[in-house]
């Protein structure tokens, strides 16, 4: 079963009004960098899907510029992981769901779902990199399987300012296997990935407007050992902590959750109180807009989901 991911990605996207025409040289990147730091709320409550999606592609390749040329760069390395999952997320997946729901053309978005699938993948190599360069068994604790790996992350991140790279990473990797062809289903590496994200929320449970706690509850509500109930407390506990402000993290819960117990009223429920919800929070006007938008198309096809 295809994942979808619910983010707090928007963070990033202001990069993308800021980077164009910059030298390629270190001083140049490090100096962009600095702006973009200032300039990063701007994109946060942007107001338009359309212009937001096609700055995007333009932002990648101007990062990806900027990271061959300064590639320790923490706050670069970790804009271009952003981004990626950003667009793959925000646009491509919303691609894919169009595909499938509104013209039935699942050769078309088979493309695309293999498109967002090497989008996550050049992320999570992004993100692990990031780890490399913070501690230099990063490497070493991937190859040795789970329990090692969950004992290095306890042992080298230990600060709330290291759950950054550890979501954006985890949430890379996990969307990287939800777009795959098996899914989450049948994936050695999942445990890895929610290692990751399980870290991150340790930290700091309130990063990306909780969007840790979102991931976690639709990993486990996605799985075929998940449990349903376990999942919808990790989405309670977000919405909790978010005054239900994050619009993806309902969205989320009502295509993980609603769909796995084939609860037909809470998925309408989910999707009503988004469509209907006062727009309270501008950190999230953008992340809220592409949330409306698959509220709008699940809900015009409830019936997919529900035959």
């Amino acid at each position: 079963m295809r994942f979808v991911l619910a983010l707090g990605f928007v963070a990033s996207l202001a990069t993308s009004l800021v980077l164009t025409g910059c030298n390629l040289g270190r001083v140049a990147a490090r100096s962009s960098a600095a702006v973009g730091r200032n300039a990063a709320p701007a994109m946060e409550q942007f107001f338009d899907y359309e212009i937001a999606g096609a700055a995007m592609p333009a932002t990648i390749v101007q990062l990806e510029g900027m990271v061959r040329s300064d590639p320790t760069n923490r706050f670069l390395l970790l804009q271009l992981t952003k981004t990626y999952v950003g667009y793959a997320y925000g646009w491509v997946e919303d691609r894919v769901e169009a595909l499938e729901l509104e013209q039935q053309d699942f050769r078309a978005s088979a493309y695309e779902r293999a498109r967002a699938h090497r989008l996550y993948l050049r992320a999570r190599d992004l993100g692990l990199y990031q780890l490399g360069l913070e501690d230099d068994g990063a490497q070493a604790a991937v190859a040795a399987g789970e329990s090692a790996f969950r004992r290095y992350l306890e042992r080298a991140f230990d600060d709330p300012e290291d759950a950054p790279v550890l979501f954006w990473t985890g949430s890379a990797w996990a969307s990287s296997i939800g777009t795959s062809e098996s899914g989450l289903s049948d994936s050695a590496d999942l445990p890895l990935a929610r290692a990751l994200v399980e870290r991150s929320v340790a930290l700091d449970a309130d990063f990306a407007h909780s969007a840790g706690l979102g991931v976690l509850g639709g990993i486990e509500a996605s799985v075929l050992d998940g449990d349903p109930d376990q999942a919808r407390v990790f989405f309670d506990r977000a919405l909790e902590r978010t005054e239900r402000r994050s619009f993806a993290l309902l969205v989320n819960m009502a295509n993980t959750v609603a769909v796995q117990t084939e609860d037909r009223a809470l998925f309408v429920e989910l999707l009503t109180e988004v469509l209907s919800a006062e727009d309270r929070d501008p950190t999230v006007r953008l992340a809220n807009l592409v949330a409306r938008r698959r509220a709008r198309r699940l809900l015009d096809h409830v019936d997919n989901k529900f035959p």
